[in-house]
């Protein structure tokens, strides 16, 4: 477990490890950047105090799935089926629902905006590699790149 206090970074590569798992919490603010090369068993869990979680399962070539959650404002669900499709579903509480689904082979970028609370990029390119940047306002931001 990797926690700092009130700001800085952690970042980590992850080239060789069956059962990887990290759990990295920011306190206030802070950034978190992990380059990992898709492993079997790839855990990584991230938490904003007060204000949310990332939680994201990888496993090469059989599905990963993604869920990120703020506290009492909403949801963002996220699952990629390996060369078969991806989901993706983004709740607001009591503010409505967006799900979109799409083939891997197809281009294709979504952002996400939580009102007065930051954002949700994500550009997923179909074979080739995935960035999503999630920032929240004036408390840091997450960005992971996996190829």
């Amino acid at each position: 477990m990797f926690t700092l206090q009130n700001k800085g970074s952690y970042n980590s590569t992850v080239i060789k490890d069956r059962s990887k798992l990290v759990v990295f919490t920011l306190q206030n603010k802070g950034s978190y950047n992990p380059d990992s090369i898709n492993q079997h068993g790839s855990q990584v869990v991230f938490t904003f105090q007060n204000k949310g979680s990332y939680n994201s399962v990888g496993q090469q070539n059989i599905q990963s799935g993604v869920v990120f959650t703020l506290q009492n404002k909403g949801s963002y669900n996220f699952q990629r089926f390996a060369n078969t499709f991806t989901s993706a579903v983004f709740t607001l509480q009591n503010k409505g629902r967006y799900n979109k689904r799409f083939f891997y082979t197809i281009n294709i970028m979504a952002v996400f905006t939580l009102q007065n609370k930051g954002s949700y990029n994500t550009l997923s390119e179909g074979l080739v590699g995935t960035q999503a940047v999630f920032t929240l306002q004036n408390k840091g931001s997450y960005n992971n790149l996996m190829f």
